[in-house]
Parts: structure tokens; C-alpha cells; sequence
């Protein structure tokens, strides 16, 4: 009895080490499965990438600022460190140009001419400035204006080149400073009746909007769109100034034409799509402690269990399975944006409702709760350009306005009365005619009496409401929120 006892004791225990190594078998098959999906799945997601890339390729698409800029060779101009100088010896006076409102709107369709005003048009509330104070800021500024006056008057456009992603622009937010002190000079010489040093320094102004044209990115693009923006409404104040000759007012229309700020637009975003691709490869290399920024919001954070899980399992898991999703997202919303850019500068009507929507869907994705690990990447880069879109369209609508306004005052000089339309001004006083941005046809004119016309754009809402600038209920006086876009008259 003990003996076959013992006989099945010893079966018992030598039958359980073979059934633990089946189950090893097992758990270890199931893992190799696991991993092979995932690899699988990963591959898959790379030749997505690919794939995306290559047709992007077959299309033309440049996608290296080597291809963009057609090099990486130094260009050496003095222009971006005189305005990085001017822009910081204008910070050190104890007046800030940004507060000259010369852009008021008193009524629907009617601008205030600053420069008749009997002190200088302040934005900040209960300030005043008189306008011999104005010119002893003026004055103060004079040697970094000069400099500005003279570089960019003869140094050419371009500035640098951009050679990789992580090179910062050339151009920066001081170039909005340096216009808007211009725009200041401007005004006040119109104040003065100046009217060939205003001229001059309206042609810096254009002169710096078409600076740095090799740099593809979204800043250059922006500030030079912002640039121009001042420019054309401090045109709009010289061109309530009576005494021009045709001559002045040709090189006034010069000074505007042949822009093409669409232009600067779709190269931002090209450089941007570039920029990210560049991302996406660093980040492919990177390990935990790089990619650590995106995880942590604040010191506090780095040391929780949430990072902790972040860093350890939710980022090798976006590497492995989301990655390569992310950055087609990423750049087909990008492909869609350079292609808006590229219709406008086609004069196709723009619908800003429907790119905003279009922007507004995809980058929910990289926000809903459930999904937006799968978009780390887009969540962080992904620039909200249709707001850089909209800007561009506005200021280049307001370009077509004044350059067909200053037409109709050169012809209105020539022949003492209005143009009949607008088809009167081409070839005489306008190469090709204008057109209306927000419509992809022609601006909207009719000819008035003592040399009154209404000119205008039939706005964002795609509506032909007959000229009429009044705006819906609750919106502020402004060229844009009106039923039209009529370009002002005088207050």
C-alpha cells in the first residue's frame, strides 16, 4: 500500500513541472503573438508615413528648406540687426507708438483722419499727447529711424535662409515695432503737411513688408501680414491730405503693388509643414528625458506617478502604434491649409466658415479625452491657420481697396471727375484691374458727386449687401464687421 502510495505521489509531482512548462509555452506564444501584431501594426503605420510622403513628393511638394529656399548658403545683410537696434532703442523712450490710434471708426463707413486732430490719437483712455510732444519722441528716435530709412531702402529683400527646423527666424516682432514708429512718423509729417517726408517713410513701410521673402515661416508670414496692415491704414491717412502730385501718388500705388501676401502665407506654411516633419524625426530619436516638456506642465510634475506613466507606458505606446497616425494628421491638415492659401492667391473665393469648421474637426481629434494620446504630437504643432489665413485675406482685401482708391484719386486728378467704373482705370492708372479677395471677382464701385465714391469688398459673408457698412447688433465699428467691407470715408 505505502509503495503504490508512493508510486502515485511521485506521478503527481512529476506531472505538474510539464504542465507549468506547457503553460510557459503558452504565455510565451501569446507574447510573441502580441509583439508581431504590434510589430505588424507599427510597420504598417511607417509605410502609412511613407507612403503619404511619397505622394506628397509626386505632387512636387518641397519638403526640406533645402528645397524651399534652393540652398543653405549665408547671405549677409546689415537689415535684421539695424531693425533688432532700432526696435530696442525705440523701448528705451518712455512712449509706445502702439498707442497712436490712427484706424478709428466714429460711424459705419467713416474713419477719423488723425492727423487734423487738434492732439495726437490715443488709444489709451484719458491720455493725451500733443502733437509737439509727438515730435519730440520723433525727434529722440531720429538716428535708429534714419537707420531704418536707409537699409531698408537699399539692402535687398532678402535676409537669411532657414536650413533646419529648429533654426529661429530672422525676423521677429521687431519689425512690428519699427512700423508701427513709422506709421507715428508718418502721421505726424501728414500733422505738418510734410507730404514727401510722409511719402518716404510709407515707402520704408512697404519696403519692410517685402523683407526676409526667404524665410518659410508662419512668424515671417504674420509679422510681415501685421506690417502691411499699419502700412495701408496709414496710407489711408495720407490719402485724405490734399496737394499730392500724380507723381507722388504713382510711387504711393508702387509702394503697394506687385505684393503678394497670400504668397508670404502659403510659404509659412509650407516652412511649417517642413518644420514639422523635422519634429516628428527628432522625436522618433528621442528618448524619455527629451520628450519629458510635453508630459509636464510644471516642476511640481515630474516626480508624479502620472508622468511616471506617461513617460513609461503611454509614450512607448504612441511610439509603437500612434506615432506615424499622428503625423499624417498632422500633415494632411497642413496640406489642406497650404492648398487654402494657394486658392486664394488663385483669386478663388475664400469661406472662412467652412476652413474654420474644417480646422475645428480635425484638430478635436488631438483634444477628446479618448483619443487625444493617439495625437501628442499634432495636439502640440498643429498652428490654428486659419486665423493666420483670415489675416492675410483681410489685409490683402484692404490692399486691393487702397491701390484702386488711389487710382481713382490719380484719375480724379487727370480728368476732374470720378472714373465712370472701374474697367476706366486700366491701363492708364492700374496695370490689371483689382479685385475682391473675398469674392474671387471685382470689387464693388460706384462713382458719387465732389469727387465722393463708394468702393468697397462684399465681406466674409460672401453677401453683395449694396455697400452698406453698418454692422450687425453688438459688433464694433470696423472695416470687417460690417455687412460689406466698404473702404472709409473721411470723418
Amino acid at each position: 500500500m505505502k509503495a503504490s502510495g508512493s508510486d502515485e505521489g511521485v506521478g503527481e509531482r512529476t506531472a505538474a513541472p510539464g504542465a507549468r512548462t506547457y503553460l510557459r509555452l503558452d504565455i510565451l506564444t501569446a507574447v510573441a503573438v502580441v509583439i508581431g501584431l504590434v510589430l505588424v501594426l507599427a510597420t504598417s503605420r511607417a509605410r502609412r508615413t511613407e507612403q503619404f510622403l511619397a505622394q506628397l513628393r509626386a505632387k512636387g511638394e518641397k519638403l526640406t528648406y533645402r528645397e524651399l529656399t534652393g540652398g543653405d548658403s549665408a547671405i549677409t545683410n546689415p537689415a535684421p540687426q539695424v531693425v533688432t537696434n532700432a526696435a530696442n532703442a525705440f523701448e528705451a523712450l518712455d512712449y509706445s507708438a502702439s498707442d497712436l490710434d490712427f484706424s478709428f471708426f466714429p460711424r459705419p463707413g467713416r474713419m477719423r483722419v488723425a492727423w487734423k486732430q487738434a492732439a495726437v490719437p490715443d488709444k489709451r483712455p484719458g491720455k493725451t499727447v500733443r502733437w509737439e510732444e509727438l515730435a519730440n519722441y520723433l525727434q529722440r528716435a531720429s538716428e535708429p529711424l534714419e537707420a531704418l530709412r536707409e537699409v531698408l531702402t537699399t539692402a535687398p529683400p532678402e535676409w537669411g535662409r532657414r536650413t533646419n527646423h529648429s533654426q529661429a527666424s530672422l525676423q521677429n516682432f521687431s519689425s512690428i515695432d519699427c512700423a508701427r514708429w513709422l506709421c507715428a512718423a508718418t502721421i505726424s509729417e501728414l500733422h505738418a503737411n510734410q507730404l514727401e517726408l510722409a511719402l518716404r517713410d510709407l515707402e520704408v513701410l512697404g519696403a519692410l513688408v517685402r523683407a526676409d521673402t526667404l524665410d518659410y515661416s508662419l512668424i515671417s508670414a504674420i509679422v510681415r501680414t501685421g506690417v502691411g496692415h499699419l502700412g495701408l491704414w496709414a496710407t489711408w491717412q495720407a490719402g485724405q491730405a490734399e496737394g499730392w502730385s500724380d507723381q507722388q501718388l504713382e510711387r504711393l500705388q508702387r509702394t503697394w503693388a506687385d505684393l503678394d501676401l497670400p504668397e508670404a502665407v502659403e510659404h509659412g506654411l509650407l516652412g511649417e509643414r517642413v518644420c514639422g516633419i523635422g519634429y516628428w524625426e527628432q522625436f522618433r530619436r528621442s528618448d524619455r528625458r527629451q520628450v519629458m516638456g510635453l508630459f509636464t506642465g510644471s516642476p511640481q510634475a515630474r516626480g508624479s506617478y502620472k508622468t511616471a506613466l506617461r513617460l513609461w507606458v503611454a509614450w512607448p505606446a504612441y511610439k509603437i502604434t500612434s506615432m506615424d497616425a499622428d503625423e499624417v494628421l498632422y500633415l494632411d491638415t497642413m496640406g489642406g491649409a497650404i492648398d487654402e492659401a494657394r486658392q486664394i492667391r488663385a483669386h478663388r473665393p475664400w469661406d472662412r466658415r467652412k476652413s474654420k469648421a474644417a480646422f475645428a474637426a480635425r484638430i478635436n481629434q488631438t483634444t477628446r479625452p479618448l483619443t487625444r494620446w493617439r495625437y501628442t504630437l499634432s495636439g502640440a504643432f498643429l498652428p490654428n491657420y486659419t486665423e493666420v489665413l483670415e489675416h492675410a485675406v483681410r489685409t490683402e482685401t484692404l490692399r486691393q481697396l487702397t491701390l484702386t482708391a488711389i487710382a481713382i484719386k490719380r484719375y480724379h486728378l487727370r480728368h476732374h471727375s470720378p472714373p465712370p467704373d472701374l474697367a476706366a482705370l486700366v491701363p492708364e492708372f492700374l496695370k490689371s484691374p483689382t479685385y475682391d479677395p473675398m469674392s474671387g471677382g471685382p470689387l464693388r464701385y460706384r462713382p458719387g458727386e465732389n469727387g465722393e465714391f463708394l468702393l468697397y469688398s462684399i465681406g466674409e459673408d460672401g453677401q453683395d449687401d449694396g455697400g452698406d457698412p453698418r454692422p450687425s447688433a453688438g459688433s464694433k465699428l470696423d472695416l470687417w464687421e460690417g455687412r460689406d467691407a466698404v473702404f472709409p470715408s473721411a470723418e
